[in-house]
């Protein structure tokens, strides 16, 4: 966050120096880079307020920092997955064919990234789903035989009342001769 807005800047001019003849293009990659910025701030906050989320609900520091690392692990696994088409595809022969597989893999980043930010991250599948495997594995089976412990104890203690009430009647009854 500290940095946004010097990479902006820098993204900026490098946008404006590279695509200085292509009105057209340097407003595709603005937006792309909008819409870049927006994801990033938006993860940020997403991470800040997970964190104290599962603080919030009594785990420890590490295990809430570990519950938040795996919903944005499993971010950018998505990210990765539609960018990946991209990787080491510089190719001097064929440059349209090289721009057309970044075009691609940028726009499709840009739609996995568009869909957490419409699902407002807690609501996007891939975010439900770490939260279900986080509750099935640490799901705490209802004991059977705890209700019947339960009552056992109530009886008991309705003994032990009973015993006591018993002996706190006899103690004054027999103080008042």
């Amino acid at each position: 966050m500290r940095n946004m807005s010097d990479v902006e800047l820098q993204l900026q001019e490098t946008i404006n120096m590279v695509l200085g003849d292509y009105p057209e293009v340097q407003h595709i990659a603005r937006e792309c880079l909008h819409q870049s910025k927006r994801f990033a701030l938006e993860l940020c906050q997403f991470i800040t307020l997970d964190f104290q989320k599962w603080k919030h609900r009594g785990h420890s520091k590490r295990d809430a920092w570990k519950m938040t690392a795996v919903c944005v692990r499993r971010t950018f696994k998505e990210l990765y997955l539609e960018r990946v088409v991209a990787r080491d595809m510089y190719g001097q022969g064929n440059p349209s064919f090289t721009t057309g597989k970044y075009l691609w893999a940028t726009w499709k980043a840009h739609s996995v990234m568009s869909k957490y930010l419409r699902h407002q991250f807690y609501e996007h599948p891939s975010i439900s789903a770490v939260l279900a495997w986080h509750l099935a594995d640490n799901y705490v089976k209802p004991d059977d035989a705890q209700g019947m412990k339960i009552k056992a104890l109530e009886e008991k203690i309705k003994q032990l009342e009973t015993s006591q009430t018993l002996g706190w009647e006899t103690s004054n009854w027999g103080s008042s001769f």
